[in-house]
């Protein structure tokens, strides 16, 4: 079964499948360019992949926090995917998806820079296998000491291994 994790809530357009054992991802740059670049861009990671759409089983999308336009780009063609392939829709939060590969032992927030000068912002830690939420996702007028990674893209691969062990309802975050 492959799972496609998908997230359009910041600057980048995040792309990813995985299937358990392997995966790939894309991750691009591209503003406010969403709409123009996502179905392209997905038909090229399955052409890379080898996957066809069909085997998709699950999709993952990004809940943000991002802007209304952002985030409902990946969540209506999740939708609309997943009706058309009768696979399952899930969400997964686009700041724990961007923290996930730089997650381990030491505390680390992440967090989004919003237009008003506040940070939308979350801290984890890995613990072997266990994750733990230390803050929870909430605007902040100031990030807590520590390390941080600020405005990171997600991460596509992550998206759809999140999909897979953590997706839950289709609730986008905006702002």
């Amino acid at each position: 079964m492959w799972v496609l994790g998908m997230d359009t809530a910041t600057a980048h357009l995040a792309l990813g499948l995985w299937n358990g054992e392997r995966g790939v991802e894309r991750v691009l740059k591209v503003d406010r360019r969403h709409e123009e670049k996502l179905f392209p861009a997905l038909k090229d990671l399955l052409a890379e992949a080898g996957v066809d759409k069909r085997e998709v089983r699950l999709l993952a999308v990004g809940l943000g926090p991002g802007s209304y336009t952002g985030l409902r780009m990946a969540i209506a063609a999740g939708e609309g995917m997943g009706l058309g392939l009768s696979a399952q829709v899930v969400g997964v939060s686009s700041l724990l998806a961007a923290a996930w590969p730089h997650l381990g032992p030491e505390p680390l927030t992440v967090a989004f820079r919003l237009r008003n000068g506040l940070f939308y912002a979350a801290t984890y830690q890995r613990l072997g296998k266990e994750v733990r939420v230390l803050m929870l996702e909430r605007k902040v007028e100031a990030l807590p000491p520590g390390p941080h990674l600020l405005d990171p893209p997600p991460s596509g691969l992550a998206l759809a291994q999140l999909g897979l062990e953590r997706g839950g309802p289709v609730e986008p975050v905006y702002l």
